[in-house]
């Protein structure tokens, strides 16, 4: 049985809300294939995200007072390292995506992995002064060390399972870990709906943007009703488009206007289920129901154990 909703969340707040964002950039095409680093036109879709489509994101967040989570390869912060630090310095999180998105499919060894896993973690770190406590990663796959991994490197929280709708913690070998799996889905990825490229390997969509919006409009009055914790991904070089970014507002305007949603980073959202089943009672990091922390003031960051 599901417990009702009023136990799941905080007295007046009936679902939880992320917005995030994959900031992919370049790494989303080289990632693809080696070969793509020779080709001029295609990688500058990644370039549109750094140039365009993240100050577009950042704008309607700003305007809607929404906190977001970004998920940045290593790479990409080297490149536009002040980009990284205009989302941290306006109360986004940033969160670690691997190095040059790597598909995990693809690496070799637990040491490989390892070694991205650290590699990745330095950049941010230099680039932020502080380590990211979240984990997404690139195209949604584990290998069968990531948990163990995570949790050796001191994450709190993964974005990427898709077997529930509620946060939960990872367990290794039957026991519980303190790692907060708060869970996804390709529905509510703007890739799967927008992504185009002649490849290789080819992604060729040309959704409606009204139609996604209905769609994830749908979505999210099934999670309300229930109770969940709706969580939205995106690519600014994907939904930063201008029809896109329209309904990604729109969407935005649509659930604020139901009463009890918690708007939150997904750092906050894991640090009050953790704190929920220790105490029995979570507090929401970051304010009361459908606020957004101070914009430049990053808020409810979890003390590292």
């Amino acid at each position: 049985m599901r417990k009702p909703a009023q136990t799941v969340w905080p007295k007046g707040i009936r679902a939880a809300v992320a917005i995030t964002f994959d900031v992919d950039a370049e790494t989303m095409w080289l990632a693809r294939n080696p070969e793509n680093a020779n080709r001029p036109v295609l990688l500058s879709m990644g370039r549109y995200e750094s140039q365009i489509a993240i100050p577009r994101i950042l704008d309607i967040l700003a305007r809607n007072r929404v906190p977001g989570s970004f998920f940045v390869p290593g790479w990409v912060a080297e490149r536009y390292p002040q980009i990284v630090r205009d989302l941290h310095h306006r109360g986004h999180e940033v969160g670690h995506h691997g190095y040059l998105h790597e598909w995990p499919i693809r690496i070799q060894s637990r040491e490989e992995e390892v070694e991205i896993f650290k590699k990745g973690t330095a950049v941010l770190q230099e680039v932020l002064g502080r380590r990211p406590v979240g984990y997404r990663a690139p195209i949604w796959e584990f290998t069968p060390h990531t948990v163990e991994i995570l949790v050796e490197q001191g994450f709190t929280y993964s974005s990427n399972m898709m077997d529930e709708e509620l946060p939960y913690r990872h367990r290794i070998g039957g026991r519980e870990t303190d790692l907060v799996e708060l869970p996804v889905h390709w529905l509510l990825d703007d890739a799967a709906h927008f992504n185009y490229s002649f490849g290789p390997p080819p992604s060729c969509r040309m959704t409606d943007p009204d139609l996604v919006l209905s769609t994830w409009k749908r979505e999210f009055n099934g999670y309300y009703q229930e109770g969940k914790c709706f969580v939205l991904t995106m690519h600014p070089q994907v939904i930063g488009r201008p029809s896109r970014a329209q309904i990604l507002e729109e969407l935005i305007r649509y659930i604020r206007k139901q009463p009890g949603v918690w708007f939150a980073r997904l750092d906050q959202i894991a640090d009050y289920w953790r704190a929920r089943e220790e105490t029995g009672c979570g507090i929401p990091a970051g304010g009361r129901a459908g606020t957004a922390p101070t914009q430049g003031t990053p808020t409810g960051r979890r003390k590292r154990r």
